[in-house]
């Protein structure tokens, strides 16, 4: 879930758990990926974020971690801010700093969207 989808949803009261089940269990779903994503249990392949959902913070080129110069959202004021992520098991952003590496992903083939199940 991006910080803009997440500012908006807290501005109309959405839980912590109501916007990760929009941010990835209800994708993993639509997309027959549910089980190795969207959830956090043994042998699926989840990433956990640590989010600071009161700390505020301006959009920038600056500040992001992006392969151009510019942002649609620059200088938008935001509530929220990741912290920590550790994707695999591997500590990939620590403290707001980017410490993993190119190249770890993975494709992973598509099943039956558990929607027409």
């Amino acid at each position: 879930m991006s910080r803009t989808a997440w500012t908006s949803s807290t501005r109309r009261s959405s839980t912590g758990t109501s916007a990760a089940a929009a941010g990835s269990r209800s994708p993993a779903r639509m997309f027959g990926l549910y089980g190795r994503k969207g959830t956090i249990a043994p042998g699926a392949d989840a990433d956990v974020v640590i989010y600071d959902p009161v700390a505020e913070q301006v959009m920038s080129a600056e500040t992001h971690h992006m392969n151009v110069d510019y942002s649609a959202y620059e200088g938008k004021r935001v509530t929220g801010r990741v912290e920590t992520v550790i994707s695999r098991g591997e500590l990939v952003i620590d403290e707001r700093k980017f410490t993993g590496r190119a190249g770890p992903g993975a494709y992973l083939p598509r099943g039956v969207t558990q929607y027409l199940c």
